[in-house]
């Protein structure tokens, strides 16, 4: 099977087939900061308030590329509605 540069489909265990992100689209703590720009103890805060999406593996945490790109989005756009009321 072919990998995709974003995507890479597997087959499970189960026979399903599912969908991987790429190496580049999961990010560390430190990683999601400097897509930020910002100190990783921001990232975590606006993590835990701001429902910014992220994944806890015991005390390591991911951030998915795409999710904090449609989360920013999202964002944008309720700080325009919010605006407008």
């Amino acid at each position: 099977m072919q990998s995709n540069p974003v995507t890479d489909r597997r087959e499970s265990s189960s026979g399903k087939t599912i969908t991987m992100p790429n190496d580049h689209d999961v990010m560390t703590l430190e990683e999601a900061a400097a897509f930020f720009r910002c100190d990783p103890a921001t990232v975590k805060r606006r993590a835990k308030v701001l429902n910014m999406p992220h994944k806890r593996i015991g005390s390591l945490w991911r951030f998915y590329r795409p999710s904090l790109v449609a989360w920013m989005q999202e964002s944008d756009g309720d700080r325009e509605n919010n605006k407008a009321a």
